[in-house]
Protein backbone atom coordinates (compact mmCIF):
# COMPACT_ATOMS: atom_id res chain seq x y z
CA UNK A 1 0.00 0.00 0.00
CA UNK A 2 2.89 2.36 0.70
CA UNK A 3 4.11 1.71 -2.82
CA UNK A 4 0.80 2.98 -4.28
CA UNK A 5 0.95 6.07 -2.09
CA UNK A 6 4.52 6.74 -3.22
CA UNK A 7 3.44 6.52 -6.86
CA UNK A 8 0.61 8.99 -6.25
CA UNK A 9 2.98 11.43 -4.54
CA UNK A 10 5.46 11.18 -7.41
CA UNK A 11 2.77 12.00 -9.94
CA UNK A 12 1.40 14.85 -7.86
CA UNK A 13 4.82 16.45 -7.59
CA UNK A 14 5.13 16.62 -11.36
CA UNK A 15 4.30 19.72 -13.36
CA UNK A 16 0.56 19.52 -14.03
CA UNK A 17 -2.02 21.84 -15.50
CA UNK A 18 -4.96 20.25 -13.72
CA UNK A 19 -6.93 23.46 -13.30
CA UNK A 20 -7.20 24.02 -17.05
CA UNK A 21 -7.94 20.37 -17.80
CA UNK A 22 -10.72 20.02 -15.25
CA UNK A 23 -12.55 23.05 -16.60
CA UNK A 24 -13.81 20.94 -19.47
CA UNK A 25 -17.02 19.03 -18.85
CA UNK A 26 -15.82 16.00 -20.82
CA UNK A 27 -12.94 15.62 -18.37
CA UNK A 28 -15.31 15.67 -15.42
CA UNK A 29 -17.46 13.00 -17.05
CA UNK A 30 -14.40 10.87 -17.75
CA UNK A 31 -13.22 11.22 -14.15
CA UNK A 32 -16.65 10.12 -12.96
CA UNK A 33 -16.42 7.05 -15.20
CA UNK A 34 -12.92 6.25 -13.91
CA UNK A 35 -14.09 6.43 -10.30
CA UNK A 36 -17.17 4.34 -11.02
CA UNK A 37 -15.12 1.70 -12.86
CA UNK A 38 -12.64 1.30 -10.01
CA UNK A 39 -15.35 1.27 -7.35
CA UNK A 40 -17.09 -1.59 -9.17
CA UNK A 41 -13.78 -3.47 -9.11
CA UNK A 42 -13.61 -2.78 -5.34
CA UNK A 43 -10.24 -1.13 -5.84
CA UNK A 44 -8.38 0.55 -3.01
CA UNK A 45 -8.64 4.30 -2.74
CA UNK A 46 -4.94 4.60 -3.57
CA UNK A 47 -5.55 2.79 -6.87
CA UNK A 48 -8.42 5.15 -7.69
CA UNK A 49 -6.27 8.16 -6.80
CA UNK A 50 -3.46 6.87 -9.01
CA UNK A 51 -5.83 6.42 -11.96
CA UNK A 52 -7.20 9.95 -11.50
CA UNK A 53 -3.74 11.49 -11.28
CA UNK A 54 -2.62 9.61 -14.39
CA UNK A 55 -5.67 10.83 -16.29
CA UNK A 56 -5.15 14.44 -15.25
CA UNK A 57 -1.44 14.36 -15.96
CA UNK A 58 -1.77 12.71 -19.36
CA UNK A 59 -4.73 14.87 -20.33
Amino acid sequence: MEEDADKVLQLLQGDMTADRQLERLDDVKTLTEIIHYYREKRARSSEIALAIVKFVKEG
